[in-house]
């Protein structure tokens, strides 16, 4: 009793602290152990070897100040640890809050653990353990790289952090990017700022723009993009399915990708390359860009009016919503009444498919793509002196 300070010898010594420590409890030499209990305060001080400070049960808080000292508090305690090299947290819900590039082993172990890394930190192991566990990213921009699945690199400035069995990955106000070319059991959040998401070939993964202008890119591969409320939906490619929520703009890749836009998309569905098709419902609001390859805009069963208003170029209006479109080679109507207004010389090929269509061309304009009336009773209207147009 009556003792302020503990040290140990040249061997590995083991420190359960289950109570106030006036002073240093001082490893000394050795592989030393060092097991806190809920809210003490003292000071640990690892010394030679590979020392390891674990937390209680409870919710601790580490904060990393130096490369291998810093900080745990937990309820009303604090322990100030100095030469440590793992940090390990207990079944509760841990933060490490990492403000300095540490060599350390930081171990979250069961519960759900945040990692919160600051500005260009280097943190050489974040192990989440069991439960679902967050690297959240520093203000500044971060990449983040899945490596393997539930494991990669949070790069931020000149630091990168590497992180293993985490579920989580979360930006914060810069324009953060994800690069997800394997699986992820939780979200990708991409916070504040206009984040990127970049999806490998067959990922499993939920994606959640945040605040801002956000992207998400599919593989080279052929994948389906399914936009089922406004800003949130599905990627599928192979066996793969990205859920993914609060996102502006969807991209494909050197594929034929597939785009069904069942609800509105604040930004642009652009199919990059190969031949996409892009599929609207009624009423639906965005912009549709093809990409290179021979791109197709087929609208839904109820009346659209189509207006060509350049080349590749105009809009597609049904209800209340109205689709922009750019640099695609073809229109195609649904069952319904269609109306394909062409303003402007084009060598889009428009198909009116079921119902009765019109197509009514301005005066001067070349249409040199198939305008085919297909099923039902269609009509053509051709103003003067139109250049030329292949009927069908």
């Amino acid at each position: 009793s009556t003792v302020e300070n503990l040290t140990g010898g040249l061997a590995g010594d083991t420190f359960n602290l289950n109570a106030n420590l006036a002073g240093t409890a001082d490893g000394a030499a050795g592989d030393d152990n060092f097991n806190l209990a809920s809210a003490v305060a003292g000071t640990v001080v690892g010394g030679a070897g590979a020392d390891t400070l674990t937390g209680s049960n409870s919710a601790t808080t580490f904060t990393v100040t130096a490369a291998d000292a810093g900080a745990a508090a937990n309820g009303g305690g604090s322990v100030g640890f100095t030469t440590i090299e793992t940090l390990a947290g207990g079944t509760g819900d841990d933060v490490f809050a990492v403000n300095v590039s540490s060599a350390m082993t930081m171990a979250g172990n069961a519960g759900n653990d945040d990692f919160q890394l600051g500005a260009g930190v280097t943190a050489a192991n974040l192990q989440g353990g069991a439960g679902s566990d967050e690297v959240l990213g520093a203000a500044g921009v971060t990449t983040f790289t899945l490596t393997a699945a539930d494991q990669g690199t949070a790069q931020n400035g000149a630091g990168t952090a590497t992180f293993t069995s985490v579920e989580n990955l979360t930006g914060n106000a810069g324009n953060d990017v994800f690069n997800l070319a394997f699986n992820l059991s939780g979200t990708a959040a991409g916070g504040d700022g206009d984040d990127g998401f970049n999806l490998g070939t067959a990922v499993n993964a939920t994606v959640a723009g945040g605040n801002g202008t956000d992207s998400l890119v599919g593989t080279a591969t052929a994948s389906t993009f399914t936009v089922a409320g406004a800003g949130s939906g599905s990627v599928t490619n192979g066996a793969g399915t990205v859920q993914f929520s609060t996102l502006e703009n969807l991209t494909g890749g050197a594929e034929a990708d597939t785009f069904n836009l069942n609800a509105n998309l604040a930004g642009t569905a652009d199919g990059a390359g190969g031949d996409d098709q892009f599929n609207l419902a009624a009423a639906v609001a965005g912009t549709v860009v093809g990409g290179a390859g021979a791109d197709t805009l087929t609208a839904s069963n109820s009346a659209t009016t189509f207006t060509v208003t350049a080349a590749d170029a105009g809009t597609a209006a049904n209800g209340a919503g109205s689709v922009g479109f750019s640099t695609i080679e073809a229109l195609a109507g649904g069952s319904a009444n269609d109306i394909f207004a062409v303003n402007a010389s084009t060598p889009l090929a428009m198909d009116g498919n079921g119902g009765n269509d019109a197509f009514n061309l301005a005066s001067g304009v070349n249409a040199s793509g198939l305008l085919d009336g297909d099923k039902g009773d269609d009509e053509f209207q051709l103003g003067a002196r139109v250049a030329a147009a292949k009927v069908q």
